[in-house]
């Protein structure tokens, strides 16, 4: 599906971009401020129909939100974004891949995994020459801190729509095809927070970046569709951390990669993939009475029964 701009609001516009046969969307404010950069190859179709915003904002650190900030950035637009997104996304590919997908995170896959899984981020992201950080002088936008998919992460607020991008995960990410992830939490209390911070500020419509569950179709959320998304959202991050403690309560001390093998299993996914590891490490940090025992660079986990 080619990309495609279509209007949302009175000073709304959506755009309609597809990224590994999921769904990718943004937003472009008063066809000016553009939410979230994308890629490099979609930042670069995004600016060949037209779109040149003057500001780019950034909702948090990952390729297929920051990687195009860097091309939109050397044709004039100013890129902003939180503090730690800029103390990720500003200095070497290297150092954003090791943010991403860290050493103790590769060694459970293939050499070939591994290059093909790096050579696919190089494509996408370039490092952004300067972030700013100071949001005061953005009009009719609110930016509100969501830390829980990743550190630094933000949701911003345009009249009645919440562009919540990949903040809140909904039971997962699918395409019906060969695409199957559980949610993407980083920090679970930070992501339960926000939660309840959207309940209370009653967007009229939220926009998620992508296919998640149980409305994988749908780009845009209003009604009870909304209100199903974000209890759907708390019922499987709390499934999340009974599932983690129970593996850990049953089964011998385990190696990240076999806890993270189970853990998948339990929602009915066989591969292993890198995301699923970042939130494997924040249920590990939520779950109190974890122990580690350390061999070599392996560490195992497990609970005293």
């Amino acid at each position: 599906m080619k990309l495609s701009i279509e209007s949302l609001d009175k000073d709304v516009e959506i755009i309609k971009a597809t990224y590994y046969g999921l769904n990718l969307t943004l937003l472009l404010i008063d066809h000016d401020t553009l939410l979230d950069a994308s890629t490099q190859p979609i930042a670069k179709e995004i600016y060949e129909q037209g779109v040149c915003p003057g500001k780019v904002i950034i909702s948090h650190c990952h390729h297929d939100h920051s990687g195009g900030g860097e091309y939109f950035e050397k044709r004039g637009s100013v890129v902003y974004g939180s503090k730690i997104t800029a103390g990720t996304v500003t200095f070497t590919t290297k150092s954003y891949i090791s943010n991403f997908f860290p050493t103790r995170h590769q060694i459970w896959f293939s050499t070939n995994y591994i290059e093909g899984f790096i050579k696919g981020i190089e494509n996408e992201f370039k490092p952004i020459g300067n972030i700013t950080t100071n949001f005061n002088n953005l009009k009719n936008i609110q930016v509100i801190d969501a830390g829980g998919h990743t550190a630094g992460g933000l949701v911003v607020k345009h009249g009645n729509i919440l562009f919540t991008n990949d903040a809140i995960n909904g039971s997962g990410i699918t395409n019906d095809n060969d695409i199957n992830m559980i949610p993407q939490i980083s920090n679970f209390e930070a992501y339960l927070s926000l939660i309840r911070k959207i309940e209370e500020i009653k967007p009229e419509m939220i926009i998620p970046s992508h296919n998640y569950k149980p409305f994988k179709n749908d780009r845009v959320l209003e009604g009870s569709k909304l209100t199903e998304f974000l209890s759907e959202s708390k019922n499987v991050a709390a499934k999340l951390i009974m599932v983690g403690k129970q593996i850990l309560e049953s089964e011998d001390p385990l190696s990240l990669g076999l806890f993270t093998k189970l853990l998948l299993h339990n929602f009915g996914i066989e591969e292993l993939y890198p995301q699923a590891f970042i939130t494997r490490d924040a249920i590990l940090r939520y779950i109190k009475g974890v122990n580690i025992i350390k061999e070599g660079e392996v560490e195992y986990f497990y609970i005293k029964k």
